[in-house]
């Protein structure tokens, strides 16, 4: 299930008013919830699933049902029907599996749904486990600091940390979510990528499978080039591997980095994130350019937190910062913003100049 703090465009719900559908030209319509921030919200639920043998061979379908029912309460009843022109082992060609939505406005924030896929051949049935999701409360989240259009001087750029604001700043805890998929991206006057990194942030290890079934607490698993061979970007943990290799965790360590809080902070209480200067001091954090941020005087820049995709150039591939709380392998999602609101900070992007 995902969660988007604004319509897209698909439906509206404004106050004393119905649902109006605003365009037909979307296969895929989520539902609108009641407005938050003084803005329309949606939702959608989608499954994405293939039906196959022993040897792990497509079976070719003529359809499948739908079902839903509020999570251990009641019978699950049918939400959706999909049915095929002739058997297929995918939807649509090329995808490889089978697309399905619950496009019902009955959801209700807050809540979790259980459902069931009952896929069907010409004369049999199949039905899938029991798959379990939650509409979550909508958010937005805003740059903070470094402040829009300040002039830094250099000095005090070499200590620069970037912050954002998260406006549910519940959904930053254990009982809300289990990470926080987010990037930082900062860009010179020309547009350029001169410092790209992509994190997800834990609230606890052992929910993501760290530490072995042990509570771990709060990690960080954080894209770098140059702690393993290749030149692709690996993703490792702060905890279980970084600060545990002890060439890399004195390397960290000779930047003042010795634990999580030093590269970044999340607070529950005031939904603050901050990615701390020395973070940006890490050469092997810059996926973009594998090289320390280093400001330079004369010289604008703009920034942004988001998930900047595999171009930091294109906005094509771009997507908002995003809470996640997983059930089995099921992930039940929120965004701070949509696509075509610019997959960013609702007020970004800032832009500073080093004086």
């Amino acid at each position: 299930m995902e969660r988007v703090p604004f319509t897209n465009n698909t439906f509206s719900a404004e106050p004393g008013q119905g649902l109006v559908q605003l365009g037909s030209g979307h296969e895929v319509m989520p539902q609108a919830l009641n407005p938050i921030e003084g803005h329309n919200s949606s939702y959608v639920a989608a499954f994405v699933f293939s039906v196959v043998d022993n040897a792990s061979t497509p079976i070719p379908i003529m359809g499948f049902n739908l079902l839903r029912r509020e999570k251990d309460i009641g019978e699950f009843k049918p939400v959706s029907r999909t049915h095929y022109d002739r058997p297929k082992t995918e939807t649509r060609p090329g995808w490889g599996v089978h697309q399905g939505f619950d496009t019902s406005s009955e959801l209700e924030e807050g809540k979790e749904y259980e459902y069931e896929i009952e896929a069907f051949t010409a004369t049999d049935t199949l039905k899938s486990p029991v798959l379990t999701g939650k509409v979550m409360e909508a958010f937005t989240y805003s740059l903070k600091a470094p402040e829009n259009r300040k002039k830094i001087s250099a000095a005090e750029a070499a200590n620069m940390s970037y912050s954002c604001t998260i406006s549910n700043k519940k959904l930053l805890t254990t009982e809300q979510a289990d990470w926080c998929d987010l990037g930082l991206l900062i860009l010179d006057g020309q547009g350029q990528p001169v410092f790209g990194s992509k994190l997800r942030y834990v609230f606890d290890g052992v929910t993501v499978g760290i530490g072995g079934g042990s509570t771990t607490g709060p990690d960080l698993l954080i894209d770098t080039i140059g702690f393993a061979p290749g030149n692709k970007p690996r993703r490792f943990s702060y905890k279980q591997h970084l600060a545990a290799t002890p060439r890399i965790s004195a390397y960290l360590q000779s930047h003042g980095i010795n634990n999580l809080n030093d590269l970044i902070t999340v607070n529950s209480s005031t939904g603050i994130i901050t990615i701390t200067d020395k973070f940006l001091k890490i050469a092997q954090f810059n996926v973009v350019a594998g090289t320390p941020m280093e400001y330079q005087a004369g010289v604008s820049y703009q920034w942004d937190i988001q998930d900047w995709g595999d171009n930091a150039y294109g906005l094509n591939d771009d997507r908002a910062l995003r809470i996640v709380k997983m059930y089995g392998s099921s992930q039940s999602r929120t965004m701070g913003n949509n696509s075509s609101s610019g997959s960013n900070a609702v007020n970004g992007r800032f832009t500073f100049v080093i004086e």
